[in-house]
């Protein structure tokens, strides 16, 4: 049975969330968060989008791993996809 894919939600996180060098977390492993949700900075690039989701993907899947070893993994994948082309498309709504 595959397990349920989370979800991903935007917001502008504050002047303290961001002095601390957050870009995003993990619902369901910080202390009162909701299970499954990843929450991303809005502000973030595309390129930076792209690494936060796979970083907080790895953390999802992969909780054993230690924190340097998800963000070397999360940056090495980020870079391979990016080198190949993939890209954020900002698809607009034709009747918007």
């Amino acid at each position: 049975m595959a397990s349920r894919l989370p979800k991903v939600v935007e917001r502008r996180f504050s002047k303290r969330e961001n002095a601390a060098g957050m870009h995003s977390d993990v619902a369901g492993r910080p202390p009162g968060k909701r299970p499954g949700v990843i929450t991303v900075e809005a502000r973030a690039t595309p390129r930076g989008r792209c690494e936060i989701l796979i970083h907080e993907a790895l953390h999802e899947y992969l909780p054993w791993l230690e924190e340097y070893a998800v963000r070397d993994t999360a940056d090495k994948i980020e870079r391979i996809l990016h080198r190949d082309g993939y890209r954020r498309i900002h698809l607009v709504a034709p009747w918007k």
